[in-house]
């Protein structure tokens, strides 16, 4: 669901950096605040693991595939506001250094999906889950299905509005809104099984992690985060080299609706993607002409780097007082 530079106008690239920066610059207060002691550990590794399974697209339909976001994942972990700061760390990884999302996009790609996602995933599982209640796994399976879900639907249906707004696209709003909703809501209800999923996994660990589940491991802290470090190595080395090679939810629909107006010029798209190559280690998460095994250092080395900036996130949250509230919204 990255964007690219062709989909945006300079205006409204502008427009949507600075409801980034502030949306990210309300997050770390709130998390400063809000954001338990015992989590703030994980802020690095989850969100290390969540990139590597970014990296895993699976088929949808004929021709387009998906991939798991992690946004209602790590928000129901971690609480919104760290949620968000764990997503930003991965959303810029991603565009900085493997081109993924373009430079003139990561505000929209911000927006979209590391502040949308995190807050809509939250609100919707605290409105079927109000503060202190323990709904149960039967429960909590519907609950993390939902919230997944329209997380997932709420940030592909921002896209249309903003190719809208910089006035790039050819087919009616309502086509292309209809079909990235359509599409979004099979990677969605894919994202919410393999949401409940991994919550279970994670309670399997620390059960203290998982809202509603009362039982469960407890495992040593350490033991937790190197289990989930682990995972997310070998799903960034070796499951990634099983992704679909299909596009994207977001790169079919452009494609197939033919979206883009070629006749107008965007120069500022241009130059984002020219900067953007120049910049990139590994652009696409490969080598051109390159075997395997690019794809396989992209994982690990994006997972870490993902887990290195997160963690610094996490050294500052922890300097501030801890609240007794734990991640209320």
């Amino acid at each position: 669901m990255h964007m690219g530079n062709e989909l945006l106008t300079l205006p409204v690239a502008g427009g949507l950096y600075a409801a980034a920066g502030t949306g990210i610059a309300y997050a770390s207060v709130k998390a400063r605040r809000d954001l338990d002691e015992k989590r703030v550990p994980f802020l690095g590794v989850l969100g290390a693991f969540v990139f590597a399974a970014q990296m895993v697209n699976f088929p949808v339909l004929p021709g387009t595939s998906g991939h798991f976001v992690g946004a209602a994942f790590l928000a129901i972990v971690l609480g919104p506001h760290a949620a968000a700061l764990g997503m930003a760390a991965i959303v810029i990884v991603q565009c900085l250094v493997f081109q993924d999302g373009g430079i003139l996009a990561l505000g929209a790609n911000l927006v979209n999906m590391a502040l949308v996602g995190p807050y809509v995933a939250y609100g919707v599982f605290r409105a079927l889950v109000p503060q202190g209640s323990t709904p149960g796994r039967a429960r909590l399976y519907g609950v993390s299905f939902a919230s997944a879900l329209v997380a997932i639907v709420a940030g592909a249906t921002l896209v249309p509005v903003e190719v809208a707004l910089s006035g790039v696209s050819r087919v009616p709003f309502t086509t292309f809104l209809g079909t990235m909703a359509g599409v979004h809501v099979l990677i969605g209800a894919v994202e919410g099984v393999v949401t409940f999923a991994l919550l279970e996994s994670l309670a399997r660990i620390r059960a203290e992690f998982v809202p509603g589940v009362g039982a469960g491991g407890s495992f040593p802290v350490k033991t937790a985060l190197a289990s989930v470090v682990a995972a997310a190595v070998l799903v960034g080395a070796f499951l990634s080299l099983a992704a679909s090679g299909s596009p994207d939810g977001l790169e079919w629909t452009v494609d197939e609706k033919a979206v883009l107006d070629q006749d107008r010029p965007n120069p500022a798209a241009e130059t984002a993607d020219d900067v953007g190559g120049k910049i990139a280690l590994l652009p696409d998460y490969t080598r051109p002409g390159e075997g395997w095994y690019w794809t396989t250092l992209s994982g690990v080395l994006g997972a870490m780097l993902v887990l290195g900036v997160a963690f610094a996130a996490g050294r500052a949250l922890r300097r501030a007082p801890p609240s007794a509230g734990g991640h209320a919204g």
